[in-house]
């Protein structure tokens, strides 16, 4: 007797933890489900709204650059500069080497 009520013990508490586990498993979907590009740029702007009307531009600014961040509207522009005198004396250098190897 003692050990079939153990055993019912037992199966209860699996039970419990199965459903505890499904019921983890589907909070964190529907967590998932409910974020998305266009609801985090829906609260962006309704951050940015909010941030502007109580004076705080800067973190309206923020929100802002993170909404052109989203669309690509940025774009970091690298310049390159190179030392013509030295693409001159590079070429001058590799035009010496090949006279030098049809030479032999």
């Amino acid at each position: 007797m003692i050990d079939s009520f153990f055993a019912l013990v037992a199966t209860i508490v699996s039970l419990v933890v199965a459903l505890l586990t499904i019921g983890m498993f589907s909070k964190k979907q529907e967590t998932m489900n409910t974020i998305n590009p266009e609801r985090v740029l829906e609260e962006l702007m309704r951050l940015r709204d909010e941030a502007a009307a109580e004076g705080q531009f800067t973190a309206a600014v923020r929100a802002t650059e993170l909404i052109g961040k989203h669309l690509s509207m940025f774009v970091d522009r690298v310049e390159h500069k190179t030392d013509i005198d030295f693409a001159t004396r590079l070429m001058s250098a590799r035009r010496r080497n090949h006279e030098e190897s049809s030479d032999t």
